[in-house]
């Protein structure tokens, strides 16, 4: 029973001193804290918070005794009360509900007027997810590719020719600039041959400022790795923003105009 009444909101002191006030019609505030095994110094504050709630009442002052409210009349009496605690911690919620909806709503409606930067880009960090995206970008394109090719290369020899045909089978216009000291090591010089023999328009020049492919003035892909002392990091950086691609392709044109014709 004591249990019971924990559950409804009393207390484990509260509880059992109401518990055991009912075994009695009256008790002494130190008999009753015996009875109900409460420290005799919290008795009086216990018998109070009773009393408050409807659990209890003063019966005489001299001696001063307590007893017990009928259970049915007391238990009504705290549902009532449990009843307005709730009604009024509903309300004051709906209040902080409605108050905190007008403090997010314009942040929230501001900030879908606002892109995200990160949008345009995307961090590619491994040779297998750099060959998968670098492929899906290609067999999208529909008008043109460029590239600046310096080493060392990301896809093996066998991805980078796949990656290579299959826009040219399409009849893509596809020119590719080549870093001398690139092609001065034979495999390269084999493949760069071999996709030449595909259609694709080659040049060379002294130094490229970076590892790139533009498609359709749409998207670039830009290798980022530094191999200093070591393997090469497998980073890439593929944006969407046109006007970041325009200006790379702005720097192709410029270094095709002026590379000298692979032969």
């Amino acid at each position: 029973m004591v249990a019971g009444l924990v559950e409804l909101g009393l207390n484990r002191y509260e509880a059992a001193v109401y518990f055991s006030l009912l075994e009695r019609g009256d008790y002494a505030p130190a008999r009753v804290a015996e009875r109900a095994q409460v420290p005799r110094q919290r008795i009086y504050d216990v018998l109070d918070a009773l009393e408050e709630k409807g659990f209890c009442t003063l019966k005489s002052t001299r001696p001063r005794l307590y007893g017990a409210v009928e259970p049915t009349v007391a238990l009504k009496h705290h549902l009532s009360s449990k009843g307005r605690e709730l009604r009024d911690e509903l309300a004051r919620i709906e209040s902080r509900i409605t108050e905190t909806m007008g403090s997010l709503e314009p942040i929230y409606q501001a900030g879908k007027r606002e892109s995200d930067p990160f949008q345009y880009l995307e961090v590619l960090r491994t040779s297998d997810i750099i060959a998968r995206r670098s492929f899906e970008l290609a067999k999208a394109a529909r008008s043109y590719a460029n590239s600046f090719v310096k080493l060392p290369f990301i896809l093996s020899s066998e991805q980078n020719i796949q990656f290579i045909r299959e826009p040219l089978s399409r009849g893509l216009r596809y020119r590719s600039i080549y870093e001398e000291s690139a092609l001065s090591q034979p495999d390269v010089a084999e493949f760069a041959t071999a996709c030449r023999k595909l259609g694709q328009q080659i040049r060379t020049c002294e130094s490229l400022p970076v590892k790139m492919h533009s498609f359709d003035g749409k998207d670039a892909l830009l290798s980022l790795q530094e191999p200093v002392g070591g393997q090469p990091s497998f980073t890439a950086l593929i944006t969407h923003h046109t006007g970041m691609v325009e200006a790379l392709n702005i720097a192709f044109e410029a270094l095709w105009s002026t590379a000298k014709r692979y032969s």
